[in-house]
């Protein structure tokens, strides 16, 4: 893709050679040369092979079919590491099929089921029909709307909407999400980047895709709100989630190095932003789905997701895609890290199980390869 950009222009001058072909004498320029110019890649080649390290060795651990890591710098929008499994040695193309050849944090998309809990409350936050502290009763663990049910994993009773978030409650999120138009959600998700492709220029990159407001009956709205009837890419999460590293504020990704620090457009305002963060924290308390994410020294916040395959026949009862996306010091958020496991079909198919201890290795391993000190007293 910059071909043009690294190569240059040659020159050309007008000469003199006696017959042997030496020049004896220059009689001038006749089009000026022009050098390639630098490109330097914002991956960082330490995190890029602990990221695909250790994706590796999930991948083994839970007999799954796939998977990617992405990590992101949130104050510069640089790509630091976009690994996927399995992946291929291009010098030895003739061992591996078509299908590892995708750069699948870019190309793939998925449902991403419970990691877009975080958008549905700050755009219930921003609406004004719920506060941090309202009550929301999600008993008895399972409700009707427009005729389908939706479901808890356990009956998690009252909550506030941190321990919606905390307990990853369907219920609670479908209650806060309907007391708003279908506008409200699908704009806070579209604003956020998904349903269109990032910035990055990668060829072939997704766009994903995000069902339209007017088809958003409350049952799709309902869904929608827990991760489904959406498809997104692995970039267009970590992408996403720098709304909460950045006080509301979308910035975009680049595969080119950049050290300054981005802008970005506002998505929600600062405070709905630092609540919903301060959400995610708890959600790796001892109360949430994500205590297996956490960083010994670092304060992190983060979401497991755990969403069902659709096949020709609907969703099936034994595919799953684990997932979860953190963002960490708390204190001064300066890394997003989006873990997908597509199909683990050993021992645990969960977000917290097989997805957060993955995302703690490769958190605790890029904070230090970065220097990032330490927000947390050790414990």
């Amino acid at each position: 893709a910059y071909q043009d950009w690294l190569m240059g222009v040659p020159g050309k001058k007008k000469v003199v050679k006696d017959r042997t072909g030496r020049i004896i004498e220059e009689l001038g320029v006749i089009k000026e040369s022009r050098p390639g110019h630098d490109l330097v890649l914002s991956i960082d080649r330490r995190i890029q092979y602990l990221a695909y390290h250790e994706l590796c060795n999930t991948l083994e651990k839970f007999a799954a079919k796939s998977g990617s890591v992405v990590v992101v710098d949130t104050q510069t929008g640089e790509i630091l590491a976009a690994a996927n499994a399995p992946s291929f040695n291009p010098n030895a193309r003739g061992r591996y099929t078509q299908d590892s050849y995708r750069n699948k944090a870019f190309t793939d998309t998925f449902e991403p089921g419970s990691v877009i809990k975080p958008f549905s409350i700050a755009s219930a936050l921003s609406s004004g029909t719920v506060k941090p502290e309202t009550i929301i009763d999600t008993r008895p663990s399972w409700m009707i709307v427009h005729g389908n049910t939706i479901r808890d994993g356990h009956n998690y009773g009252v909550l506030d909407v941190t321990g919606v978030l905390q307990h990853s409650s369907n219920v609670g999120v479908t209650k806060m999400t309907l007391l708003s138009p279908p506008e409200q959600l699908i704009g806070v998700l579209q604003r956020s980047g998904f349903g269109q492709r990032t910035e990055s220029g990668y060829p072939g990159e997704s766009d994903g895709g995000i069902v339209k407001a007017k088809d958003a009956n409350p049952f799709v709205l309902a869904t929608l709100s827990f991760g489904y009837g959406l498809s997104v890419s692995a970039v267009q999460l970590a992408k996403g989630y720098s709304v909460f590293a950045n006080r509301g504020m979308l910035i975009p990704v680049t595969l080119l190095h950049n050290e300054t620090q981005e802008v970005g457009e506002k998505v929600v305002d600062e405070k709905t932003a630092n609540k919903v963060l301060s959400m995610l924290e708890a959600v790796l308390g001892n109360e949430g789905t994500g205590k297996s994410a956490r960083v010994p020294g670092y304060r992190v916040a983060g979401k497991t997701g755990t969403a069902r395959i659709a096949g020709k026949n609907g969703y099936t009862e034994n595919r799953h895609t684990a997932s979860f996306v953190g963002i960490a010091p708390v204190s001064h958020p300066r890394l997003a890290v989006v873990v997908i496991i597509h199909e683990p079909t050993r021992s645990s198919y969960y977000g917290a199980a097989v997805a957060a201890p993955l995302f703690a290795k490769v958190m605790s391993g890029s904070l230090r390869i970065l220097d990032i000190p330490p927000d947390q007293a050790s414990l």
